[in-house]
């Protein structure tokens, strides 16, 4: 039986390989079977059967990450931006207490140096962390595998993402400092901000099938957007007087 007939008939009865569609059931190739053994299949090309195998070229899989061990690469790499979270809400959900007890105690002056000190606490140490990985992103990625395509494609997302770290500390900071001095609005836009910078690039990288490092850059904006859009409460001093 010709796979052919089987992706035929996966698709169509009157197509079937037998003459019932309960006989060529047993011939019929499911999805999961296609994307398994699709090495072993014989392809149709511009209406003709190709008996050779086909190796798809870079542009032939799935955007915007080419292979399994890229999309690898890219979730190794991100794992060091979520450790982020924990270390940036350590210092502003304390900085946040602050805040508020000299709020409370009638200490503007005081909760505007602390809310600045926090912010840059929390960007200094992202910061930090994010220079580090760009510069020696191996030492990282190393840590889930040593495949070589995983390596390469998770040190293209620290080189483009890691410096812009900062901004990511800032704006979970400034997140615990509008908690403090309830003006949350800023905080949940800059946040909403970033999602959407972040879909709609990687949505214009599959668009014009672009090289998938485009999308590390829009990862990167987003961050920057997520930590300045959230700034300006704080210069105005918003929600401290």
């Amino acid at each position: 039986m010709r796979p052919l007939d089987w992706l035929r008939a996966d698709r169509d009865s009157r197509a079937a390989a037998t003459d019932s569609p309960r006989r060529n059931d047993a011939f019929r190739l499911r999805h999961y079977q296609i994307n398994q053994e699709w090495t072993s299949l014989a392809f149709v090309l511009e209406g003709r059967e190709n008996r050779g195998l086909y190796a798809p070229g870079f542009e032939a899989f799935a955007e915007p990450f080419p292979t399994v061990e890229a999309l690898a690469g890219y979730g190794a790499g991100s794992r060091l931006e979520f450790l982020l979270v924990p270390l940036a809400y350590g210092i502003g959900g304390p900085v946040g207490i602050v805040i508020s007890a000299n709020l409370g105690a009638g200490q503007i002056e005081r909760a505007v140096k602390a809310s600045w000190i926090g912010v840059l606490m929390a960007f200094a140490l992202t910061e930090l962390i994010g220079l580090a990985a760009a510069a020696f992103p191996q030492q990282w990625i190393g840590l889930f595998s040593q495949d070589p395509s995983v390596l390469q494609v998770g040190a293209e997302y620290l080189h483009r993402v890691g410096p812009f770290f900062g901004f990511f500390g800032i704006g979970y900071a400034l997140y615990c400092v509008g908690q403090a001095t309830r003006r949350m609005e800023a905080s949940v836009l800059a946040a909403l901000l970033r999602a959407a910078i972040a879909v709609l690039g990687g949505l214009v990288v599959v668009w014009l099938k672009a090289d998938v490092t485009w999308n590390f850059i829009a990862v990167a904006l987003g961050m920057v957007a997520f930590g300045l859009f959230a700034l300006p409460p704080l210069i105005n001093r918003t929600g401290y007087e």
